[in-house]
């Protein structure tokens, strides 16, 4: 016997009266936590309950949207007994986890974040640094230095000690934003 064989005789025995089929539904509750919704189907169906958001229930890793209470979805059936909501005209929040980094796009904005840092706070530190950086190089109390060429330069060289650890910070914190950037 072939594994054609093996699987024809499968679908035959064992699948004839099984369909898959789907449902559109207004969306009641969504439990975040459990990662399901239910849902009242538009046809006058009962109440479908903990319709899954996501393939593993209460699974923090993964991708999972989470639909408007109020929104339209379509439903489909695994089996007689499971469901998943295959499509969503309104979100109200995506969330995507893997391991320790996570990233969350909801109406208020994107936060995309690891273990040790978030996006927002490390671009805020850069830019206080570039900050600093340019109010330091513009600070008037500098005095120019004064080449040997005669030349008047902008940096003396008591602000270069100053400069290098600025550098340094500006680095540390591209590293830290790159550790969770692809």
């Amino acid at each position: 016997m072939t594994i054609n064989d093996i699987m024809k005789s499968y679908m035959d025995n064992y699948m004839n009266d099984m369909e898959v089929y789907s449902v559109i539904g207004e969306v009641i509750s969504v439990d975040e936590k459990e990662r399901t919704c239910t849902v009242k189907p538009l046809n006058g169906d009962p109440e479908l309950s903990e319709v899954r958001l996501q393939s593993e229930l209460n699974g923090n890793n993964g991708f999972v949207i989470f639909p408007k209470k109020g929104s339209h979805v379509i439903v489909t059936y695994i089996n007689s007994t499971t469901a998943f909501c295959a499509l969503v005209n309104e979100i109200e929040r995506i969330e995507i986890m893997i391991s320790d980094k996570v990233l969350n796009f909801d109406k208020d904005g994107l936060l995309l974040k690891s273990a040790d840092a978030n996006l927002k706070d490390e671009l805020n530190k850069l830019a206080d640094e570039v900050d600093g950086l340019y109010n330091f190089l513009l600070d008037a109390s500098n005095p120019p230095f004064i080449s040997a060429a005669g030349v008047p330069v902008l940096i003396n060289p008591t602000a270069a000690p100053k400069l290098i650890q600025k550098k340094a910070k500006i680095q540390q914190l591209k590293i830290a934003i790159n550790s969770f950037l692809k």
